[in-house]
């Protein structure tokens, strides 16, 4: 069994990395919120946000395992990471409802762009040559 020293090593640098990823959180529901997703860069920085909380899971999971590497019994976690973790829920459920609302927005828009495209094509279907070819169809 891992000394209380190890552990409590381990609690604060979860701990430490569950704050960062609910900075993340609140950065990406910012974003969501505030940003229009057909502007330019706004969908990299996104990803960008994801890709940094990818990493910050990557770390949590290493760091479990090699502490239960180390343990027999499972180690129970701390209270104020437990609400940290709840927070983080909770601003992505709240952040994943606006997200559906804005794809649903892009999605209209999307089917009005191709509707005006059909719209385009019906009623100009094909382009007027200027230097082409001269054809007598009466002969």
């Amino acid at each position: 069994m891992a000394s209380n020293d190890t552990q409590q090593i381990y609690y604060e640098h979860q701990y430490q990395l569950y704050c960062k990823m609910l900075e993340i959180a609140r950065r990406q529901y910012t974003l969501c919120t505030t940003a229009d997703f057909s502007e330019d860069g706004v969908v990299a920085n996104w990803e960008l946000l994801l890709g940094n909380r990818q990493e910050l899971m990557v770390q949590i999971e290493k760091l479990q395992s090699q502490l239960l590497a180390n343990e027999s019994d499972p180690i129970p976690t701390r209270e104020d990471t437990v609400a940290m973790i709840q927070s983080i829920l909770a601003i992505d459920k709240q952040g994943q409802a606006v997200f559906s609302q804005k794809l649903k927005d892009v999605q209209i828009q999307l089917r009005q762009v191709q509707g005006e495209k059909k719209t385009t094509k019906a009623y100009n279907p094909y382009e007027k040559q200027l230097g082409g070819v001269f054809i007598d169809r009466k002969k």
